[in-house]
């Protein structure tokens, strides 16, 4: 028995020479050395306008503006039609990213605003090379999962040699250990923690139910994922993953593992020491351990933007900055049609809606056409599911972070990979020009 047998799952198989070979590739990791600086950099104004040092923005800047010569440097030495972004997924991000441009002069800060809309331009010229590359569909997506995974260990090898650091004590009284687990470098919040480890755990789940013994490289990245949801504090992460996991044993046909997991949950459930940690949990630290604290502050935000601001065709500017109260002069609005209502106004809320309607449902038709258990397509539709859940209480799927290169990943994926009706029509013709 060799040693890489007991790390299968991780995909050793995956080499350097090969990922460099394909600029889609490059550019997801010249993009992820620019997220060493700060993960969610991406995700607010306040991590762009703060006093942060120089080279830190720089490096930033220089990431974006690599990739992005890069890829139309690619685009045009391929010859690639442009008419390919007016088809099929790639449209409606298209539509996207021209709304992103559409609101930069009302921006009130409009260079930031065309810079941050340039982000989506790149990811529009990512999918594009992806899906005329000549490798497999799923390769950008477990490229962006190898790269969560490697986060997820920098951050736990982190919280053992800088505890101090990694570990942030939370507000009020909490229960279980009342820190949340955090990065030092690159700076990861624990709400980014969680979100990593739930996509780590969807993303191995269903390799944990493929035929075969169970080996490090298929538990390992499992459960490092788990360990950081549990640690990371994030309640919405908590409840995505648990929903999502349940859909993809679902689609796994693993009825009666779901039904076993239901059942411990109810037998747990009906422990009052359980219910009582699980709401101080939800709480986080609140006065008013209530199920009603996880969502009220929120609420009353999102309700507070909408008398404040009324209806915007155009927004007030991508990137600009949510704006709740003076107190705090730029942020996010924890909810990702919020947070473009505000920058992109209606018209960008509707062609996110557009686009992200249209690669869920290219997602659910492949998962239709199936017959048999496809592990890949549920590893992809069960992380697909959790950042759906995880967008209705978080900032996903609108600014260029990691959420948005895994949505890149998808839309590459459900765009090369055919139906099984499909697939069938090729074979059939194949074999009937063999025959002639």
């Amino acid at each position: 028995m060799h040693l890489r047998d007991y790390f299968d799952g991780i995909d050793l198989r995956w080499r350097v020479r090969e990922c460099l070979s394909r600029p889609e590739n490059v550019i997801a990791l010249i993009v992820t050395c620019g997220f060493l600086v700060n993960v969610q950099q991406g995700t607010d104004t306040n991590a762009i306008l703060r006093e942060d040092p120089l080279i830190f923005k720089g490096i930033r800047v220089f990431t974006i503006l690599l990739g992005g010569l890069l890829a139309l440097a690619t685009v045009v030495r391929r010859r690639i039609p442009y008419a390919v972004c007016l088809a099929g997924v790639l449209f409606p991000l298209t539509l996207y990213f021209c709304s992103c441009l559409l609101s930069v002069p009302f921006s009130a800060y409009p260079l930031l605003s065309l810079f941050k809309a340039g982000e989506i331009g790149l990811v529009v010229l990512v999918c594009l090379l992806g899906i005329t590359s000549t490798g497999g569909p799923s390769d950008f997506f477990h490229l962006n999962i190898q790269i969560i995974l490697l986060y997820s260990i920098v951050v736990w090898v982190e919280s053992v040699l800088f505890p101090g650091a990694a570990w942030i004590p939370l507000r009020g009284e909490m229960p279980l250990f009342g820190h949340a687990l955090s990065g030092v470098f690159p700076v990861i919040n624990g709400n980014t923690v969680g979100l990593f480890g739930a996509v780590l755990s969807l993303a191995y789940l269903p390799r944990l139910c493929e035929p075969g013994r169970w080996t490090v490289g298929r538990v390992l990245p499992a459960l490092i994922g788990l360990a950081s949801v549990i640690c990371s504090y994030s309640r919405i992460s908590l409840l995505g993953l648990a929903l999502a996991a349940a859909a993809s044993l679902v689609l796994l046909k693993k009825y009666a593992l779901g039904c076993a997991l239901l059942l411990c949950l109810s037998l747990l459930g009906t422990s009052q020491k359980v219910r009582t940690v699980a709401v101080e949990h939800l709480a986080r630290g609140q006065e008013d351990r209530s199920i009603d604290t996880f969502f009220s502050h929120r609420l009353a935000m999102w309700d507070r933007m909408l008398t404040d601001y009324g209806a915007s065709v155009v927004g007030r500017g991508y990137a600009a900055g949510f704006r709740y109260d003076d107190a705090l002069a730029v942020g996010n609005a924890h909810n990702s049609f919020f947070e473009l209502y505000f920058n992109v106004g209606l018209l960008g809320v509707a062609a996110w809606l557009f686009f992200i309607g249209t690669v869920y449902h290219r997602l659910y038709r492949l998962l239709r056409s199936q017959t048999t258990v496809d592990y890949e397509l549920v590893a992809v539709a069960g992380v697909m599911i959790f950042l759906l859940i995880k967008a209705l209480a978080a900032t996903v799927f609108v600014y260029l972070d990691a959420g948005m290169l895994i949505l890149a990943g998808t839309v590459i994926y459900v765009v090369r990979r055919p139906l099984v009706t499909e697939q069938d029509r090729l074979l059939r013709q194949y074999h009937f020009a063999s025959s002639c």
